[in-house]
């Protein structure tokens, strides 16, 4: 991903979110003129903000589905109808919408104003979105128009308005309909729960009413390789260890071209992975496949791009795909444990192994002392996540 220019994301009886990325003019003044990215611009942190919103959503109770809308320097989801079209019931299913998103410059690129006066202008007698979110990071927001969609031509009730950056975008919202979040470039927890809260209505800075979700049947742009339950992070419980930096190495191999046991092993990884980044703090984690992949990554690329936010962890997930091209797959040599060597590596200063055998395969004969084997059945499911986890914590 190069550049993330503007986006909008919509949401079925859900909701409508924009981005604008815009980039920082050589005084550092953001003032809405789409220019060319430079060194400064803040496409990672704004795909790590839209990625754990994105989950954090999902989560939400009553939330029902997300879908993408770009403008700017940009040639891809450009449609808004489209966006209102083809949502996305799962958050994996969205970061694979969001990584595809790129810089493409444009020599008439559509500006903040011009993205606002679209969305007043919407025409949606199908009342397939209730509730607007949009983002902007431009500084300059005394002539920008009220975002303010005409309630009798669309269901939109409600608009939060999140300012990057912490630039402030009360002057763009009208309240009680509209209400204005700031979120700093380096973002947190926080951050993110206000940003989920002002969308549900949970927030006392917006008097708007709680929407109605009630469920919409939608055409899909296209497949997900997964369709991962939404992760309940809200329930696990405080963190219990710090400082952990985990790589996830998993297979893509010993299922042979079984697609569909590739796909609950990612949910499995996925789960565990949710479950680490709730139980800990100040960690990490890497990502690492072999076998019947495409992905050109080797074992030190993943340590070198280890993720310290959950968000960024799944956006890599989304990435890695069963891939039957692969001619010449890595594989851990055989289909049992039998005859393999034993998993040690020599010049990594490990203080733990986990060696999880999924179909209750016994990994006891191929880690070291300091290791620890877990065996999962085929159904995997919570039980089984919390048993890895304690494992990775050293339990």
């Amino acid at each position: 991903m190069n550049h993330l220019t503007r986006l909008l994301i919509t949401v079925a009886v859900g909701i409508v979110v924009a981005i604008a990325a815009i980039p920082l003019n050589s005084d550092g003044n953001k003032d809405g003129i789409a220019t060319h990215p430079g060194e400064n611009m803040h496409c990672l942190m704004e795909v790590e903000l839209m990625a754990e919103i994105n989950y954090g959503l999902f989560e939400a109770e009553g939330f029902s589905s997300l879908g993408l809308w770009l403008y700017g320097h940009t040639e891809l989801f450009t449609s808004l109808e489209d966006a209102l079209n083809y949502m996305r019931t799962s958050p994996f299913e969205f970061l694979e919408d969001l990584q595809e998103v790129s810089y493409s410059a444009e020599d008439k690129p559509v500006t903040t104003a011009s993205a606002i006066k679209k969305l007043n202008e919407l025409v949606d007698k199908e009342n397939r979105v209730n509730c607007l979110i949009f983002f902007s990071a431009q500084e300059k927001i005394e002539e920008l128009p009220h975002l303010e969609p005409d309630r009798s031509k669309s269901g939109i009730n409600r608009i939060v308005a999140v300012g990057l950056s912490d630039t402030n975008l009360h002057r763009v919202v009208v309240p009680p309909q509209g209400v204005a979040v700031r979120v700093p470039y380096s973002f947190t927890s926080k951050n993110v729960e206000e940003v989920v809260a002002a969308v549900m209505g949970r927030t006392e800075s917006s008097s708007a009413k709680p929407l109605p979700m009630e469920p919409t049947k939608i055409p899909a742009r296209k497949t997900s390789v997964v369709n991962p339950r939404p992760a309940k992070r809200g329930t696990t419980e405080s963190p219990i260890s710090k400082g952990l930096r985990c790589l996830f190495v998993y297979d893509l191999y010993n299922f042979g071209n079984d697609e569909e046991a590739y796909d609950k092993e990612n949910q499995f990884v996925a789960d565990i992975g949710e479950r680490f980044f709730t139980t800990t703090a100040n960690s990490a984690a890497g990502l690492w496949a072999y076998g019947h992949t495409s992905i050109d990554k080797t074992p030190d690329d993943a340590l070198n791009e280890m993720q310290k936010k959950y968000g960024r962890f799944m956006v890599e997930m989304a990435e890695v795909e069963y891939d039957d091209t692969n001619e010449n797959p890595l594989s851990t040599k055989r289909e049992n444990t039998a005859g393999l060597p034993v998993l040690n590596p020599q010049h990594m200063n490990l203080e733990r192994i986990v060696a999880v055998g999924l179909n209750n395969a016994d990994m006891s004969k191929i880690i070291p002392k300091r290791g620890r084997a877990v065996s999962v059945g085929n159904d995997y499911g919570e039980e089984e996540v919390k048993k890895v986890v304690d494992a990775i914590m050293g339990g």
